[in-house]
């Protein structure tokens, strides 16, 4: 799998090619899409016609049905139940999803699968709380921009923890080319 950016810009020609020479490499779309960046991201899958993808973004699942792509409800859908799993697969051919980090062990044992539709849970990774558009280290840790410009995004890598007052500790994280996200410790 590629997690593609939320910023896919200028990179998009590069990741075709990447597509394109390692076809075993399945795109994985994240869910914020805005604008411009949504339009190049339906066009890459469009150009690309993947066997497969992973989408966190409910209009990139419904370009790859409309276009017979298979595609898997990605962890940031938050599939919590039967019922969700079976419309996913009947309203929208979805063949997959994964089950949401936000449920218990005994809540995902209740969860029946529809009948060739396969289950994911994804236990490597921090849990995302949230994904902002806003410059959330102007107030963290003091950005000397006073507002985010078109540099911000594709450009902007850092990261800080912050503590609340019950002592639960949280990363603010920005990235090259993806907004900023906060997850927990």
């Amino acid at each position: 799998y590629f997690q593609l950016p939320e910023c896919i810009g200028k990179d998009a020609g590069k990741f075709i090619d990447l597509f394109k020479t390692h076809t075993e490499i399945v795109p994985w779309f994240p869910s914020v899409l805005i604008g411009e960046n949504y339009k190049m991201a339906v066009e890459l899958l469009e150009k690309l016609r993947p066997e497969r993808i992973v989408t966190n973004n409910s209009g990139i699942a419904l370009v790859a049905f409309k276009n017979k792509i298979q595609w898997i409800a990605g962890p940031e859908m938050n599939t919590i139940n039967s019922f969700s799993l079976l419309s996913l697969k009947e309203n929208f051919n979805c063949s997959g999803a994964f089950i949401s980090n936000e449920i218990s062990k005994m809540q995902m044992h209740g969860i029946k699968k529809p009948e060739g539709f396969e289950l994911y849970y994804s236990i490597y990774h921090p849990i995302r709380l949230m994904t902002s558009r806003q410059c959330l280290f102007h107030q963290v840790t003091g950005c000397v921009k006073d507002v985010m410009d078109e540099k911000c995004i594709p450009d902007c890598s850092r990261n800080a923890t912050i503590t609340n007052l019950k002592n639960e500790t949280f990363v603010v994280e920005k990235s090259k080319g993806n907004y900023n996200a906060v997850y927990n410790e």
